[in-house]
């Protein structure tokens, strides 16, 4: 049983693993998120929103990779993209232009959506739309797309619901000290300077919660999920080649 398999930590819908590597994908009664997402989406935005995200589906592969801070979720990303000839799309960039137009870090970004959640709710949904929107077109260019981002694999998981079959979802995890490391040597950072931006996750879950109804016991039908504190990106790659290609080129 996918409870069984997995369990969240943190207050912020990241799953952790015993082994490298996990494939589970959830049969149409077990799309419990992704039914309560859509009622969610027609709450917020209207049912001609979610009847024109339907009609706009097509069969261009779209790969999702999710995953915590400092997960490699980008490095695979574009490393993928780039091997694959996919267009790339990515939730990071959206809000890290956002904050970049107030002068701010992302990390104060994140702290000031948290703190001011109507204007929060607007952004938010917005870019949920949009990145359901280029998952379900796979259009960024003709040969699909790569969106990364926390919550690309929920996206993708709710487009496979809707009834977009070429969706490939992947879950990028690693242990805490690996992330506090990463951090640091991203940033270069001392002592505890990585606290700001771990901090981040809790901001983050705080409006996924409260704007979006994601809890951390809502899990979406992931693909494959890999250790990247174990497995190289290339090994990976590797792995991930073969899978997307039977999956979604057949």
């Amino acid at each position: 049983m996918l409870s069984c398999c997995i369990k969240a930590y943190n207050k912020g819908f990241y799953p952790q693993f015993g082994s490298n590597l996990y494939v589970i994908t959830l049969t149409k009664s077990q799309y419990t998120f992704e039914r309560k997402f859509e009622k969610e989406l027609v709450k917020h935005l209207g049912v001609y929103s979610l009847q024109k995200l339907i009609s706009s589906i097509i069969e261009n592969p779209s790969v999702t990779i999710s995953g915590d801070i400092c997960t490699g979720k980008t490095t695979l990303a574009k490393t993928l993209a780039k091997k694959m000839s996919l267009g790339i799309y990515s939730l990071g960039d959206v809000y890290r232009t956002l904050a970049d137009k107030q002068i701010l870090s992302i990390e104060d970004f994140s702290r000031n959506l948290a703190n001011n959640i109507a204007d929060a709710r607007l952004l938010d949904w917005a870019t949920t739309y949009e990145a359901c929107m280029v998952i379900a077109k796979g259009d960024i260019l003709d040969n699909g797309v790569v969106v990364d981002g926390k919550l690309a694999g929920y996206y993708g998981s709710f487009l496979k619901y809707l009834g977009k079959d070429n969706v490939f979802n992947i879950y990028l995890f690693c242990d805490e000290e690996i992330k506090r490391k990463r951090v640091s040597q991203r940033h270069n950072l001392h002592g505890q300077g990585h606290l700001k931006f771990l901090q981040r996750r809790d901001y983050d879950a705080l409006r996924f919660s409260t704007i979006l109804n994601i809890y951390p016991d809502d899990y979406p039908s992931y693909d494959c999920y890999y250790n990247t504190g174990k497995i190289p990106i290339r090994e990976i790659l590797i792995d991930l080649n073969k899978k997307i290609l039977d999956r979604c080129y057949k």
